[in-house]
């Protein structure tokens, strides 16, 4: 039987009582070098190199600290002595188990074997067990943080292509107009004021429309897998540029814009070792990685919370590494801000195991373009768009309660429905049936009045949307490099090494 830490730790709650035929085990000489090949004939192993250490010095203190763990008489590895080793489970412990293990003796092997057998089957060795039936409780659906239920779809196939949700590309279409990456961190951050501040939005569609921006961004950073979160952020980024997340296939970058600059996101809970292979090949000299940089705060925000903490905000920082040249094999890159204002310069060969310490010369303050606020205090955003909408005395109001309304019916509608279907049992296939059919009649009227409230006019003139312009808004472009900027700084530099 092999000594797994399971069987080890049972040991030591339980009291061991060895078969007094073979216990204790009399050794007949003082275990030292010179004599342990007769100690280990008499444990009945043919060879000292049994025992743990496989050397006889180490094999004579193995038997000696067995001998003498439960009480001073180094003659003998009495009852005492297994006790005590089960209780220290250290050492001794392994040294009684490799005797089970390696001895001739049946009667000392067994009856040390039926002592740990005893210790398993107390502990339960039948668990493992599945309960009939299955009963597991249910989510509920009431203290989920969300409005809209956000699914992410992507796998690694439509990832690759850049494919989301048409709901989810129109979004970013109608509230981000920025032409720069910068631009739209600053858009992110103030639309989760807006949603989180203290007054109320007077336009229904512009509210709805936030706050489902809002809940997409929620889902990817507290409603999902932890484990997740990074590559989750990569999407965000993408869809937020209106480009694709790269992944694997596009090297150092994780995600495209719109008009295909490269871009990389980093997901951390704090300011250190944020670091880039400079051994990417596909990094070509002149070419701009734009990282945006994501710091995650965490916050106490439900004493029912089995974890007890959510993140509460991300703060968002933005850094341009730009490899300014290679020549045989060696690449310079180049750090800078969002303005472009240089922070660092870094030369190395572009092989993998060198590092670009993407912060370096940079400060926390300095790179930060704004924050993703996604609670205020210990209140979601979904809980301050409750209270801040509560009643229905403007079309706002109205229009919130009615998406949240709609959503949730629809969400308690398909889980019947999923119900329904993967039953076995007549009523409650009934009950789940009748549910869903509930849920789906009670979501109409719901949606009827969101259409109303927010209703376009399919015949709007031009004018009303405003210009060709203000509807399309420019792809996001690279701001220009600071030369002059660039050019002091590596005078400087080469004047100081040289």
């Amino acid at each position: 039987m092999k000594l797994t830490d399971n069987i080890i730790d049972q040991l030591i709650q339980e009291h061991v009582e060895l078969n007094e035929k073979s216990i204790p085990v009399k050794i007949t000489l003082t275990p030292q070098e010179r004599t342990i090949n007769r100690v280990a004939k008499d444990l009945g192993l043919d060879s000292f190199k049994k025992l743990p250490g496989r050397t006889k010095k180490a094999a004579a203190y193995a038997i000696r600290s067995l001998a003498t763990a439960g009480d001073s008489n180094p003659k003998e590895i009495s009852s005492a002595d297994v006790e005590s080793a089960v209780e220290k489970s250290g050492d001794e412990l392994n040294t009684l188990g490799r005797i089970k293990k390696f001895t001739d003796d049946s009667e000392l092997s067994k009856s040390i074997g039926d002592e740990f057998s005893k210790v398993v089957k107390a502990k339960g060795a039948e668990s493992g067990t599945i309960r009939q039936p299955l009963e597991v409780d249910a989510i509920d659906i009431e203290q989920v943080q969300s409005l809209t239920f956000p699914r992410v779809t992507q796998s690694d196939a439509n990832i690759q292509a850049g494919s989301f949700l048409g709901s989810q590309n129109e979004l970013m279409k109608s509230i981000f107009s920025e032409g720069t990456i910068k631009g739209r961190l600053e858009e992110l951050t103030n639309i989760s004021k807006q949603v989180l501040g203290k007054e109320p939005m007077e336009e229904p569609r512009k509210m709805l429309q936030y706050s489902m921006f809002m809940d997409l961004c929620n889902h990817y950073i507290n409603e999902s897998d932890s484990r997740s979160g990074g590559y989750l952020f990569e999407s965000l980024c993408a869809q937020m540029c209106g480009g694709a997340v790269g992944g694997g296939s596009n090297g150092v970058a994780d995600f495209t814009t719109g008009d295909g600059s490269k871009g990389s996101s980093k997901l951390y809970t704090n300011w250190r070792d944020i670091k880039q292979s400079a051994g990417d090949t596909s990094w070509e000299a002149g070419e701009a990685i734009h990282y945006v940089i994501g710091i995650k705060q965490a916050q106490k925000v439900n004493e029912d919370l089995k974890e007890g903490t959510k993140y509460v905000n991300v703060a968002l920082h933005y850094i341009i590494v730009t490899k300014t040249k290679q020549e045989e094999g060696v690449a310079t890159f180049v750090t800078s801000d969002a303005n472009r204002g240089v922070l660092s310069i870094q030369k190395m060969p572009a092989t993998a195991g060198n590092i670009i310490d993407v912060i370096k010369g940079a400060t926390e303050e300095e790179t930060k373009v704004g924050t993703l606020e996604l609670y205020s205090g210990k209140n979601s955003f979904k809980q301050v768009l409750e209270s801040k909408y509560k009643g229905k005395d403007t079309d706002t109001k109205k229009a919130f309660a009615a998406m949240k309304e709609f959503f949730k019916l629809l969400f308690e509608a398909e889980e019947s429905t999923k119900e329904y279907i993967a039953t076995n049992e007549p009523a409650k296939a009934i009950s789940a049936g009748e549910k869903a059919q509930e849920k789906y009649a009670a979501a109409g009227p719901e949606l009827n009045t969101v259409i109303d409230l927010l209703s376009i006019a399919a015949n709007s003139s031009s004018e009303d949307k405003g210009s060709p312009e203000s509807a399309n808004p420019p792809q996001l472009q690279e701001n220009e490099i600071n030369l002059d900027n660039l050019l002091d700084k590596f005078i400087k530099e080469v004047i100081l090494t040289k």
